[in-house]
């Protein structure tokens, strides 16, 4: 059963007992909190009779039975889009956090066969998928040609970054991280950088 709309005068008959309750009396009697109550007593007082009159014109015609279907219907779906939304949060953050993008198409590649992609992905204007897919092939070089790093699944570019030392490849993570994870814009002074950086990056890695 739905409880009546608490009206003004009840809201201020309400505060005004809490009011003279001994956690608000001081030695003088006075009522600091009086007016702040009051106000509040009034502003809420619309806002219980518009919940009731929604219910009332809703909820509160269905049976009892029909009526928990619903509510606890809205409940589920609340908790499925929180569950969603956080899921998705921990997902975005578990990508931005490696080397892998949404590419799946192109996972077994060689690095050769990527390059080859690439090139024609700038071709085709698409600037940004070039870049990630000689990122991916500057990886597997770094890991096959290079033999500095191992390319395991979870790979981090901040772990690529503390194993090489080499500012050309924090350039071109930073880069890659703008356009992938970020909002960057690729061009094509990203894309010709990553052409003419990546051969220099190997081989300085391979003399570490």
């Amino acid at each position: 059963m739905i409880a009546a709309a608490t009206t003004p005068g009840q809201a201020r008959r309400d505060a005004q007992a809490i009011l003279d309750g001994e956690a608000f009396q001081t030695k003088t009697g006075s009522r600091p909190l009086r007016g702040v109550l009051e106000w509040i007593g009034d502003g809420l007082a619309p806002i219980g009779r518009a919940i009731t009159r929604t219910w009332n014109a809703t909820l509160g015609q269905l049976p009892p039975m029909a009526m928990w279907v619903v509510v606890i219907a809205i409940i589920a779906g609340a908790i499925f889009l929180i569950a969603r939304n956080a899921q998705s949060r921990a997902a975005a953050r578990s990508l931005s956090n490696t080397n892998y993008t949404p590419d799946d198409r192109f996972d077994t590649l060689t690095a050769t066969d990527l390059e080859s992609e690439a090139a024609s992905a700038e071709q085709h204007g698409d600037l940004a998928l070039a870049l990630r897919l000689r990122f991916r092939a500057g990886l597997l070089r770094l890991e096959y040609d290079a033999h500095a790093i191992v390319n395991r699944p979870g790979l981090t570019t901040r772990e690529v970054r503390s194993t090489l030392q080499l500012e050309q490849f924090n350039s071109l993570a930073n880069t890659f991280e703008g356009v992938t994870y970020g909002n960057q814009v690729a061009d094509h002074d990203d894309t010709a950088e990553s052409r003419t950086q990546w051969p220099s990056v190997i081989r300085e890695a391979s003399r570490g």
